[in-house]
């Protein structure tokens, strides 16, 4: 898998140190295996990311990385390369009752380091990344179900020259409810996530959205041959710390506190029995304070 990215900040005004950054990401390879062991199912994984993506950066093209990874603004690809990363898995399910199965899961990610300014060659070692998961699966008839997740991570220290950073473990907790009809589909799904204060040597740093809410009801109609999804949801994205390093102040440009609703629609065709075309439209829209 390998996405091409385009940024276009031609309409921001002259002041501005932004600059375009488009091209491949990096580029993710995946092995997985699955068996049945007595009763239980074991999942293990394997991924890869080959550094394919361009990591050294001008002052500009930093810049517009660097705002676009805001949580704010939820772009899943903040960044078009991030060095060679090798993460194994594994996640054991077993059943709990009728129609109740629970899961636990592991994985660890290793990093390698790079450069990422093009007029400086010192390198950058992003964090070991530990994550730990739990879960219920629970069927609630016919092909609804009802699941609750939840994951901690742990990281490393980042190293970048002689300094250190250690960057704030994070809790995820998620719920989603899907009933399931022939011809309508609905699905509420909720989220929560904290992130924990880092450290810079002995002073500590705090995330600049320490605490992040979710909620998303998504209705299906038609047949799976043809069908359309709607959805509505809401973001909430906590107070900024104080205490936060943005590197480059471009906390400045956010609100304290920004809640962002989402509007969404999604066709589905059903191309003969093993291929389908599916498209997405989201319409956003922020309500910011201060």
């Amino acid at each position: 898998r390998t996405v091409y990215a385009s940024t276009m900040t031609s309409g921001l005004s002259e002041g501005d140190s932004f600059a375009d950054v488009s091209g491949l990401a990096d580029t993710q390879l995946s092995l997985g295996f699955q068996r049945l062991l007595g009763g239980a199912l074991v999942d293990l994984s394997l991924t890869a990311n080959v550094p394919t993506g361009q990591t050294s950066l001008t002052e500009g093209e930093f810049s517009t990385s660097n705002a676009i990874a805001f949580d704010d603004y939820a772009f899943t690809l903040p960044s078009l390369g991030t060095g060679a990363m090798i993460s194994p898995g594994l996640i054991i399910a077993i059943p709990a009752g009728p129609g109740l199965a629970l899961g636990v899961g592991a994985s660890y990610a290793a990093r390698s380091s790079y450069t990422p300014f093009a007029n400086d060659s010192t390198r950058y070692a992003p964090a070991s990344e530990t994550v730990l998961t739990a879960g219920l699966d629970a069927s609630l008839g016919g092909a609804s179900t009802f699941t609750l997740e939840g994951s901690y991570v742990l990281y490393g220290d980042d190293t970048f020259g002689e300094t250190t950073f250690s960057p704030g473990n994070k809790a995820t907790g998620t719920m989603r409810l899907a009933l399931r009809g022939r011809l309508a589909r609905g699905e509420l799904l909720a989220r929560y996530r904290q992130v924990f204060d880092g450290t810079i040597g002995a002073r500590p740093v705090g995330y600049i959205r320490p605490s992040q809410a979710q909620v998303v009801l998504g209705l299906g109609f038609g047949p799976e041959s043809a069908s359309l999804g709607v959805s509505a949801g809401a973001r909430y994205y906590g107070s900024i710390d104080p205490d936060a390093d943005d590197g480059i102040e471009l906390v400045s440009f956010l609100a304290d506190q920004q809640v962002l609703l989402d509007l969404g629609a999604a066709p589905t065709i059903g191309l003969g029995e093993s291929a389908e075309l599916f498209g997405s439209f989201t319409y956003t829209v922020g309500l910011a304070e201060a």
